[in-house]
């Protein structure tokens, strides 16, 4: 059941967050989720190339970090940053059960799970604004691709 659950949430957790930016008729944050997602994901694959950790299970070298738990992560760390803890903490359970489902499959390392969620915060911190104010880092699209860094982290 845990498994079930755990994958469940790992691959639907970002709808859910984008029907909840939806809710808040929030467009530059549905883009900034959409960002989100895309770094997490970029930057999961990198690591995994990079860092090699052998599975509990001894299938590969692709323990760190976990997909899975990056797929829910962001999501929870997305709401948590742009409506603060009241609205995110329901998602951050979403991703402890995605991250204790993949350590229960022996997929991952415990401190895998851990380490991608706090990941995951630091990825999506950098892509998401709260409260009208601008994300630490912004692209904008017009005449070519610009990368902007706003404020302090």
């Amino acid at each position: 059941m845990l498994i079930q659950a755990g994958d469940f949430i790992s691959s639907n957790a970002r709808y859910v967050a984008h029907a909840h930016a939806a809710a808040h008729k929030d467009i530059d944050g549905t883009l900034q989720l959409i960002l989100a997602n895309h770094a997490g994901r970029w930057t999961k694959a990198w690591l995994k190339d990079e860092v090699q950790r052998n599975r509990p299970d001894g299938t590969d070298q692709r323990s760190f970090p976990s997909g899975h738990t990056m797929k829910a992560s962001v999501p929870a760390w997305y709401v948590t940053e742009r409506y603060g803890w009241r609205e995110g903490w329901p998602y951050h359970v979403g991703a402890a059960v995605a991250g204790a489902a993949r350590v229960e499959q022996k997929r991952h390392y415990a401190e895998d799970v851990i380490g991608t969620h706090l990941l995951a915060w630091g990825v999506t911190r950098l892509v998401t604004g709260r409260d009208g104010a601008p994300p630490p880092v912004g692209v904008t699209v017009g005449r070519g691709v610009r990368l902007h860094f706003f404020g302090a982290f």
